[in-house]
């Protein structure tokens, strides 16, 4: 079994000369499944910055490892379409991965319509992405959510009694807009108790704006997202804040920041999003974000209970290897289609 994951994105290496990329989605759902997918006999050619590759060149490196299986996941470029569809015409078992609602943008609608059309198998990350696709193009997808990832830490809620609550909001710059919204309640909420929020993120224009928001007792520090960066600011926090807003893109999300922060021990108080429900027991899901921050220090024990459990939970369902055999399944599956 032999799987060719096909990315318009391009990729990295660390410094330990492992593939990266600054693209979650590419972490999570090709570089660390095809990780863990080796030892469960596996084998995985990753290609990326496909978006002006030669097609004729990859059809050769194609049929020199002996791929049999194509994975094609986030894309913008209709020069996807036309790698995937070679994949096909040279013998592959198409599969089609989405973890993202492009279907109603004018510009990317029809590109991931026309992948599912041409797919022998497709996958999502969420049940919501399935509904979507489903409703988009009338197939049916199989769940294959998002792994944990980085290095985990040990369950911890104790604020320091002076303040200030340590919170950390981080994410894809395009994920901003959710967070304008809470402001007003942590400053109003930081009368009371100092905060200090800290904002990792990429670069955007208006990241400046936020500092607005700042008042004596409520203070704001922005920082560039870097894996390594990530790591550090999760084990510096108090808590992790997750705010979102109620439209199809947001509602369609996987768990992973969630996943993320209650992996590395830390107390989470989210948006009620439908991919978090499922952790409702280890975190505190609510629409108003400033009101979970103040009842999760009001009992800081039972908080603390809540990451314990969540943490155990996340990895016994959320471990890299535990998604790579989702993986294999679907693998395996496509074997059994081409058969």
């Amino acid at each position: 079994m032999h799987i060719a994951w096909l990315n318009e994105t391009p990729f990295t290496k660390d410094p330990a000369g492992t593939l990266t990329s600054n693209l979650a989605s590419a972490r999570y759902r090709c570089l660390i499944p095809a990780r863990e997918l080796k030892p469960l006999g596996v084998e995985c050619s990753i290609f990326g910055n496909l978006g002006d590759v030669n097609i004729d060149e990859l059809k050769g490196y194609w049929q020199k490892l002996g791929t049999r299986i194509a994975v094609v996941g986030k894309f913008f470029s209709p020069k996807m379409i036309e790698i995937a569809a070679a994949s096909k015409a040279t013998g592959h078992t198409l599969i089609a991965d989405y973890c993202d609602n492009h279907f109603n943008r004018a510009d990317t609608g029809p590109l991931h319509t026309q992948l599912a059309a041409i797919a022998d198998i497709v996958v999502a990350s969420t049940p919501m992405m399935a509904d979507i696709i489903k409703q988009a193009t009338g197939r049916d997808a199989i769940v294959v959510p998002d792994p944990f990832e980085g290095p985990g830490g040990e369950a911890r809620f104790a604020p320091a009694a002076e303040g200030p609550l340590k919170l950390l909001w981080f994410g894809h710059q395009s994920n901003l807009d959710t967070l304008v919204p809470v402001l007003g309640g942590l400053a109003a909420l930081a009368q009371q108790n100092k905060i200090s929020l800290t904002i990792m993120t990429g670069p955007h224009p208006a990241l400046n704006d936020f500092l607005r928001a700042q008042t004596e007792n409520f203070r704001i520090t922005l920082a560039q997202w870097s894996m390594d960066g990530l790591w550090h600011a999760l084990a510096a926090c108090d808590m992790a804040i997750i705010p979102s807003l109620e439209n199809e893109k947001k509602t369609v999300k996987g768990a992973n920041r969630l996943i993320e922060a209650l992996w590395a021990g830390r107390a989470v108080v989210a948006y009620p999003l439908p991919s978090y429900k499922e952790f409702d027991e280890y975190c505190r899901l609510t629409f108003d974000i400033a009101q979970g921050i103040a009842a999760a220090q009001q009992d800081s024990a039972s908080t603390l209970q809540q990451v314990k459990a969540g943490r155990q939970y996340i990895e016994m369902h959320y471990a890299p290897a535990v998604i790579a055999g989702k993986w294999r399944a679907v693998f395996s599956e496509a074997v059994r289609a081409a058969a």
